[in-house]
């Protein structure tokens, strides 16, 4: 039996600390000696598979904007696990991952394009409409401007033309 007045001095704290000690690390020996130690194998891969088809639906709606209402209608998981699920997983919010999911879609537009368009009418399309949010946002994760990005990337097309080996 532990006398509760006696470990209030500095000397006795660390004989307390030393006595905790003990008890955890032959908790820990007993379980790990009787197996009752079991790590939940199925709950992690049942959240891998869950995040899996959270980045499907979000690959799948290039087209539209999907939000953390339309994956869990499409996962079939609640809001909390969806959160949790991404929390754990990418360490940030359903909302910051979705974002940013959207922002390297504009980047992969930016960089590829096909057509003549503006940073506005790309950030648009994806759902950013407070356009200078979106280019603080847009800087702080590819360090530089969006339209930094078009005009080197449309530099390149324009700059680029085919080699005629006739003129030299």
């Amino acid at each position: 039996m532990v006398d509760a007045g006696r470990w209030g001095t500095a000397a006795n704290s660390r004989a307390l600390t030393d006595f905790a000690g003990d008890g955890i690390i032959t908790g820990i020996v007993k379980l790990l000696d009787t197996g009752d130690l079991k790590i939940d194998h199925l709950a992690h891969r049942l959240q891998t598979a869950s995040m899996r088809r959270i980045d499907q639906l979000i690959d799948e709606d290039s087209d539209c904007l999907i939000g953390l209402q339309e994956l869990c209608e499409g996962a079939r998981l609640s809001l909390r696990t969806i959160r949790s699920i991404i929390r754990r997983r990418m360490g940030m919010t359903a909302h910051s991952y979705l974002q940013r999911r959207r922002l390297s879609r504009v980047r992969q537009a930016l960089l590829t394009p096909r057509e003549i368009r503006t940073v506005t009418s790309i950030a648009m399309d994806h759902g950013f409409t407070h356009l200078g949010r979106f280019s603080a946002f847009y800087r702080q994760m590819y360090g530089e401007l969006p339209s930094e990005t078009l005009r080197k990337a449309t530099g390149r097309l324009i700059s680029s033309p085919p080699h005629d080996k006739g003129c030299e």
